[in-house]
């Protein structure tokens, strides 16, 4: 991992844990000293941030947690360093979103909680499934969490309703197409696990993890 990601990453998580990893993104806020609007649109700055009055529940925590992450950024001054040190990159507002959605993930899904579903259900679907269920994310969340826990490994985790591929993530890997049918029995025979979800959006989780 670039040694930049790896510190802003670090960083995050040690905010996170110097607020006593408040499940609750905005007692989170509160103990980080950043307040919490409601508005139309999303929006963050240093101290403060506005989140979408639309959308459920859990859709507004995880906004606010995609908020806090802009805040930490700007805090901790890695908003500007990103963009100096990726400036190559072919889209640098989406690379920094794409960023901000993992630095979401862990205050979501801590370390912790990621490791105790782990030692339970082992690199399994069924931890994948639980994830979802536990810190109350959605199933795409979890699989992300997932997939890009370990990017020194190869992980690949697909959404399927029925044996089609709706949503797909890997690292080091090359995923198949969304649309395209998995072969169960092949995927299985290779290391793979899947299982039945029912929460959130119904339908199938499937994942490899090199071991």
């Amino acid at each position: 991992m670039d040694a930049l990601i790896s510190d802003y990453l670090r960083y995050l998580e040690r905010r996170h844990r110097q607020a006593g990893y408040p499940s609750d993104m905005d007692a989170l806020a509160g103990r980080l000293g950043i307040e919490v609007l409601r508005g139309e649109y999303s929006v963050a700055s240093g101290k403060q941030v506005q989140v979408s009055r639309g959308g459920t529940a859990a859709t507004r925590r995880a906004d606010t947690a995609h908020e806090l992450v802009h805040a930490l950024s700007e805090q901790g001054q890695y908003t500007g360093a990103i963009r100096r040190e990726h400036a190559s990159v072919p889209d640098l507002d989406e690379h920094l979103e794409l960023l901000t959605e993992h630095g979401a993930d862990l205050l979501l899904m801590p370390d912790a909680l990621v490791a105790d579903l782990l030692a339970q259900h082992g690199e399994t679907a069924t931890a994948v499934a639980q994830l979802a269920q536990e810190a109350d994310v959605s199933l795409q969340q979890a699989l992300r969490r997932f997939v890009f826990l370990n990017p020194a490994q190869k992980r690949v985790g697909y959404l399927l309703q029925g044996d089609y591929i709706w949503y797909a993530l890997a690292t080091g890997w090359a995923r198949q197409w969304i649309g395209s049918r998995l072969e169960e029995a092949g995927f299985r025979e290779a290391g793979g696990t899947l299982c039945a979800s029912s929460y959130g959006r119904t339908g199938r989780i499937a994942v490899y993890c090199e071991v």
